[in-house]
């Protein structure tokens, strides 16, 4: 698959639109003193952050540099490391609010 900086504008018009769906639920849950369904509405948060970081992961590997250095290397592998372990951290912790949330 060739990759162009579209494919990365693309991905980064996704995160933004996230962000301001992240900024919309943020500013219902202080606009009101208690919400029905607080562990939803904070697992729905971390999956939108989880994605984020998963996007951030896919454009990473979109701009990749051609031929890179090895200090690019290095620096290309640390952040892929970085923003999965983000990903799969707040997957993780939405998946426990929605088990801890869930009657039994």
């Amino acid at each position: 698959m060739i990759t162009t900086l579209s494919d990365a504008a693309l991905i980064d018009s996704a995160v933004a639109a996230i962000g301001d769906l992240l900024a919309r639920i943020e500013d219902d849950a202080s606009g009101r003193q208690s919400t029905e369904r607080p562990d939803e509405n904070r697992a729905i948060q971390r999956c939108l952050t989880s994605a984020v970081a998963l996007l951030d992961v896919s454009r990473t590997l979109v701009l990749k540099p051609v031929s890179p250095t090895p200090l690019e290397t290095v620096r290309h592998w640390d952040a892929l490391v970085q923003q999965t372990k983000t990903a799969g951290r707040a997957a993780y912790e939405a998946a426990l609010m929605l088990a801890e949330g869930h009657p039994t």
